[in-house]
């Protein structure tokens, strides 16, 4: 004979399931994130000593990205709550990239190599046009086209 589960039963079986299920992908995220972390750090360490601007690359893209997240609720529980972008920050970024004469493409390639986004994508989605050709025009490149799709103008960069 069959015993009937309930439906309280099957209610706090489903629950219970949710709730492991929900802190263990956090548990999983936050493990991934570190080792992302180890493997930059050991990526940081193999960056080529003839070349310095791949040093320089790596440390503009850092700049960029705690622009773009000043408060670093980025690697946090809240990475969904807005905190605002640092424009002049990215504005400092690109005048030094430009005195130090780093390409673009070099802090693109060490940006998503670090963070594995793309700095076109995001720089468009924390600037407005107006900001985006202010921080193109400290690189010294004139972009034009922003008012419609900013990464498609920025693909002919």
């Amino acid at each position: 004979m069959k015993k009937k589960t309930s439906l309280k039963t099957v209610a706090i079986i489903g629950g219970v399931s949710v709730a492991v299920g929900t802190v263990g992908y956090f548990l999983v995220r936050r493990m991934v994130q570190k080792a992302r972390k180890n493997k930059v750090s050991r990526d940081l360490d193999d960056v080529n000593s003839k070349d310095p601007r791949d040093a320089f690359a790596v440390n503009f893209a850092q700049q960029l990205r705690a622009a773009f997240y000043p408060t670093d609720l980025d690697n946090t529980w809240f990475s969904w709550l807005p905190d605002g972008t640092d424009e002049e920050a990215c504005y400092a970024v690109a005048k030094a990239m430009k005195s130090r004469n780093v390409e673009f493409s070099r802090v693109a390639k060490a940006y998503r190599n670090l963070y594995g986004d793309d700095l076109v994508i995001d720089l468009s989605s924390e600037l407005d046009s107006t900001e985006l050709r202010t921080f193109y025009g400290h690189l010294g490149m004139q972009v034009q086209g922003l008012q419609g799709n900013p990464i498609q103008a920025f693909a002919l960069i």
